[in-house]
């Protein structure tokens, strides 16, 4: 599952949040994964069952465990739309245009999480959804069911990655949002 550019836009601007995905997935889940940043010569890969590195280091999730406080890739707007809005107190925000690359931060520890309540395809999720569960996250849509890839259906509808125990407040916080 490839994705050449995953943040065309942001590549046509000339901005460096854009990256190049490719997974290997078995019985619908990735196996193993690449996700590269030419413009910041930042490249992560993943094997299950054998952790995350970025350029060759391993690396793994935040353990921030509650939404307050914590730093979030997500579009500020995004926020509004949570079940209790007051839960998110002096977080961080972020939107990079790439989802592999947000999601590639997340597993370098860089971000606490990633919402995205925008539909998605295969080749955004597959390879970036790797890395952040082999840095020990979890990656579902926002009512916590995993993705499985190559499918009939390549869409996907929403999706949460954080550590476990962010992941949980943050897919109760968004439930049912579409």
């Amino acid at each position: 599952i490839v994705d050449p550019i995953d943040g065309t836009s942001a590549f046509l601007d000339g901005q460096a949040e854009f990256t190049i995905a490719a997974a290997l997935a078995h019985r619908g889940e990735p196996v193993a994964a690449a996700v590269f940043n030419p413009a910041t010569d930042e490249f992560w890969d993943a094997v299950r069952g054998q952790g995350c590195r970025l350029n060759g280091s391993r690396v793994q999730v935040t353990d921030h465990p509650t939404c307050s406080g914590s730093r979030l890739l997500l579009r500020p707007r995004a926020l509004k739309l949570a079940r209790d809005p007051e839960i998110f107190r002096d977080v961080e925000t972020a939107d990079p245009r790439s989802i592999a690359y947000r999601l590639a931060l997340v597993a370098a520890g860089r971000f606490d999480a990633v919402v995205s309540l925008g539909g998605k395809s295969d080749w955004d999720l597959a390879a970036a959804e790797l890395l952040v569960t082999e840095a020990g996250g979890l990656v579902t849509t926002t009512d916590g069911k995993p993705f499985r890839y190559n499918r009939d259906s390549i869409r996907h509808q929403t999706c949460i990655a954080a550590n476990p125990r962010l992941h949980t407040a943050l897919c109760k916080a968004f439930s049912g949002v579409r």
